[in-house]
């Protein structure tokens, strides 16, 4: 599945809630606490973000005599057309790589600058966009690994 949110500027506080969910399913109040922000903020933001098509609710947790909505990046690619999501992905690649070398696990981060003939180019353009719809169909919810893939890729005059 892909989520596709054209024309859309986020603001820094649904960025932070946004991001805070790449590490997995959690709570406004787990969001709140991981922030040190106001659970009602954080509550207000999550459902913009719902209403946006960008978060899913997944679930009740119960805390104490509490009931609490948990929260989850929707399945598959999100296509943000925003001016932040460049930074959002580089902020997630970063942090995957950091953590990757801290534990001693592979990981691959390279970047070629190159000239091609347009065919070229266009043809690699889309083994990107097949090798990110394939690592979306591997993904399954008993994974014992998280795997990140950041594709970029544009023409150039």
């Amino acid at each position: 599945m892909n989520t596709a949110v054209k024309d859309l500027q986020i603001e820094e506080s649904l960025w932070a809630t946004f991001t805070s969910l790449l590490d997995g399913p959690t709570t406004a109040r787990g969001i709140a606490t991981r922030q040190n922000r106001p659970l009602a903020r954080v509550a207000y933001d999550l459902n913009k973000l719902v209403a946006r098509g960008l978060v899913v609710e997944c679930g009740v947790e119960q805390i104490g005599g509490w009931a609490e909505r948990r929260y989850r990046l929707p399945e598959g690619a999100i296509e943000l057309y925003d001016e932040n999501a460049l930074q959002l992905c580089l902020h997630q690649v970063d942090r995957g790589i950091r953590q990757a070398k801290l534990v001693e696990l592979p990981y691959v981060a390279e970047l070629a600058a190159v000239r091609l003939a347009r065919p070229v180019a266009h043809e690699i353009l889309q083994k990107l966009h097949a090798l990110r719809d394939e690592t979306e169909r591997a993904n399954t919810p008993d994974g014992n690994a998280k795997f990140s893939v950041f594709v970029a890729g544009w023409l150039e005059p």
